[in-house]
């Protein structure tokens, strides 16, 4: 229709077309000539059958924090033309809206890997959560290179403190750590995944055993393999969570997961779900089993913290000693310490001998997958 009313060949002279009849407009247009399209555009392509496009780079350079989220709230959201927005700021990212994100990444080659979460297929209350969660947490799942997902403000604290006593510091790679606060982590697996972000899940084991309490079956936590009895009446509570998220995520389906716990551990491995036996902290003191260097350390950091006396210092080192590792975590849990900052104290002090196995498995996969995925050598 527009070329119909051009007497004067201004579309022909502007744009290239192929076989399909798509229409290119052409890169070295005189500035005349444009000046002469965009009139006769004026005239004969109404405004009612245009549309806006409101385009804006890194918004938040030589702004405030809350400015930046305030743009985006107060601007963006409620701009009537289409917005196209690049930033580096978790703080934008924050407040995005998960449907709308489009994420680059560069591959190996130098090219620009593009993936986006519009189609991400989560239940309405499972995306409520994640926007929460990203919302407090300002964003920075999205600005990794790799993350590590963790259940807990344990891992948070020491994982990273762990990477760097490994030689493979997180922040080098661009690696983050992500403490969901919980073991509900197939959300957050799967909009990194959508988004072409590597990870791993570092959770606890939580190993139970089923016994009989006046008729009813119940599961008794807090034990050791070596208490375990010989019925093999037994579980991980970890595993299970691990075994859903392998099947939600349609990683494998349930026939094709090893029965046999031993086996499961290397196949949820490959998928990058690291599990231990307890919680880290008792993996922790039972990883420095027999070393008295590690354990005059995790006496150090209780006795400067606790509200208790000589007696109670001096129980949780017999306690440690012994292999009691559920009476010491009681006592960390109370008389004033808290798990938190147990953790944070001992990131300032802890050494290799504190590090579970499957810690530093899950610390060398990620370095892994982000070496392979960007070609990062460090």
């Amino acid at each position: 229709k527009l070329i119909a009313k051009d007497d004067k060949e201004i579309i022909r002279e502007s744009y290239v077309n192929n076989e399909k009849l798509n229409y290119t407009l052409k890169l070295d247009l005189s500035a005349e000539k444009v000046e002469q399209l965009y009139n006769y555009m004026n005239v004969n392509n109404p405004i009612d059958q245009g549309f806006t496009i409101l385009a804006i780079e890194e918004p938040e350079a030589h702004i405030h924090p809350s400015l930046q989220r305030q743009i985006y709230k107060e601007i963006i959201n409620d701009s009537p033309a289409s917005v196209l927005l690049t930033t580096h700021s978790t703080h934008i990212a924050s407040v995005s809206p998960i449907n709308s994100l489009v994420h680059f990444i560069r591959d190996v080659d130098g090219s620009s890997l593009v993936k986006s979460a519009a189609n991400l297929q989560i239940p309405q209350e499972e995306r409520d959560d994640l926007e929460r969660y990203i919302d407090a947490s300002r964003g920075e799942l999205y600005f990794g290179k790799g993350v590590i997902l963790v259940e807990g403000i344990a891992e948070e604290y020491l994982v990273p403190r762990f990477a760097e006593i490994l030689k493979m510091p997180l922040d080098k790679y661009g690696i983050v750590i992500c403490n969901i606060n919980s073991t509900n982590f197939k959300p957050y697996a799967n909009l990194l995944k959508q988004l072409g972000i590597p990870f791993v899940i570092i959770t606890d084991g939580d190993i139970y055993e089923k016994r009989v309490v006046d008729g009813k079956e119940k599961r008794e936590y807090h034990l050791y393999l070596k208490d375990l009895r010989e019925n093999n009446n037994y579980g991980y509570l970890g595993y299970e969570i691990i075994f859903d998220l392998i099947t939600g995520l349609n990683y494998a389906s349930a026939n094709d997961i090893p029965k046999a716990f031993n086996e499961q551990n290397d196949f949820f491995q490959q998928f990058g779900f690291f599990v231990g036996n307890h919680t880290l902290e008792v993996d922790i003191m039972e990883a420095c089993f027999g070393n008295d260097e590690a354990k005059q350390i995790i006496c150090n950091v209780y006795n400067g913290l606790t509200l208790g006396g000589i007696t109670q210092k001096t129980n949780f080192k017999s306690e440690l000693d012994e292999a009691d590792y559920w009476k010491c975590l009681n006592k960390i849990e109370g008389k004033g310490v808290g798990k938190g900052r147990f953790s944070q104290r001992l990131a300032s002090s802890c050494i290799e001998l504190h590090i579970p196995e499957y810690v530093k498995d899950a610390i060398t996969n990620i370095c892994q997958k982000v070496n392979e995925s960007f070609g990062v050598e460090r």
